[in-house]
């Protein structure tokens, strides 16, 4: 068997407008998402992805941890102690 070699293709991804977006979104609510997708040729999960992100009051959910303010008059004794 030969060894397949990796070509590296650029794929061209679309950018689409967010009037774009939402006329899809209600054309998914009126007709269903598998069906709009398919009209439109888009994938189902993009239509899921942005219905989602249209609810969500925050396109990008923060998981970091919180920035260290200091101590001050209202920070806890037991805060106060900390060795760090």
């Amino acid at each position: 068997m030969k060894a397949q070699t990796e070509s590296k293709i650029a794929v061209a991804r679309n950018k689409y407008t967010p009037q774009f977006k939402e006329q899809a979104l209600e054309r998914a609510d009126k007709d269903g998402i598998p069906k709009a997708a398919n009209d439109l040729g888009l994938a189902e999960s993009m239509l899921y992805n942005w219905r989602a992100k249209r609810h969500s009051p925050s396109k990008i959910k923060s998981y970091s941890k919180p920035k260290w303010r200091g101590l001050n008059e209202k920070t806890p004794d037991w805060k106060r102690k900390l060795p760090f």
